[in-house]
């Protein structure tokens, strides 16, 4: 607590320098004013839940009943000031809280500063724009489109979705846009088609489109192993050293082995028929 007659020996003296008529209430409701302007800053950048800006409020009435009490009566024109000065200062301190302090470095320190958006957009933008470089350009199913799924187009690999029905592994297909991070893709057209059997597929492409089917290696690799008709038709056989065409085998007689037990029915009934 501050002794009362300590407050009033620094009012007289502040009131002897500046000329102002000031008493006990003149200095509280100053005192009050720079208070509630203090906790009316600390209010915007500390969370305090509404209790800063309740302390803001009743310091600032409080310091114009005090300034009333000190001047209205005494020195109107004083406490016509001290109001001016709270209309002035209150908005001044929401501005500079609000727009100025966040600039300087001390409020670069105070307030959490966002990511730059540049920097935070960059890599999606650049791969945004090599993706649409794709729109136009052929390529091929690499796996079954239904309708998701991946394509090849040249040596690179990418996720697509299929713009028509479901498109099978190894179809042609043409780069119609982009949904998002994912190519839309379609059935190429009749010229895009014959555009695209002229141009030959890189070797890597190939190869791994070889390795992506493995059961067709197999298949290509047995029908590599069995003779052809041609390379059968002139190797000589055992019955025929000579070669040539082999002479065509007697046509196989297939019987019915319920044949017997029909004729010995049709016996019965004929028996039956007699009698």
């Amino acid at each position: 607590m501050v002794d009362g007659s300590f407050m009033a020996t620094f009012g007289h003296a502040a009131a002897k320098i500046s000329g102002i008529r000031m008493n006990g209430y003149a200095l509280w409701s100053i005192l009050l004013l720079i208070f509630g302007l203090a906790t009316l800053v600390a209010e915007i950048f500390i969370p305090s839940g509404g209790v800063l800006a309740v302390i803001t409020v009743t310091a600032i009435v409080s310091s114009l009943v005090l300034s009333a009490i000190a001047w209205l009566w005494v020195a109107p024109i004083w406490f016509a000031a001290h109001f001016a000065m709270v209309l002035l200062l209150v908005p001044l301190c929401l501005l500079g809280a609000l727009e100025i302090l966040p600039r300087t470095r001390a409020g670069k320190r105070m307030i959490l500063q966002p990511p730059d958006g540049d920097n935070l957009r960059g890599p999606q933008t650049s791969t945004d724009h090599d993706l649409r470089q794709l729109i136009g350009k052929q390529g091929v199913v690499r796996t079954t489109l239904a309708p998701g799924g991946y394509v090849s187009i040249g040596d690179a690999r990418y996720s697509a979705v299929s713009e028509d029905s479901l498109l099978e592994f190894g179809t042609r297909i043409v780069v119609a846009g982009l949904r998002g991070s994912t190519l839309v893709v379609r059935l190429p057209e009749a010229g895009e088609l014959s555009a695209a059997a002229e141009a030959p597929m890189s070797p890597a492409a190939t190869s791994r489109s070889e390795s992506a089917d493995p059961a067709m290696n197999h298949g290509s690799a047995d029908t590599a192993a069995m003779p052809s008709s041609t390379t059968s038709a002139a190797l000589p056989s055992a019955g025929n050293p000579h070669g040539g065409n082999p002479p065509a085998p007697a046509p196989a007689v297939e019987l019915d082995p319920f044949s017997e037990f029909a004729a010995e029915d049709s016996a019965a009934d004929s028996a039956k028929r007699i009698s």
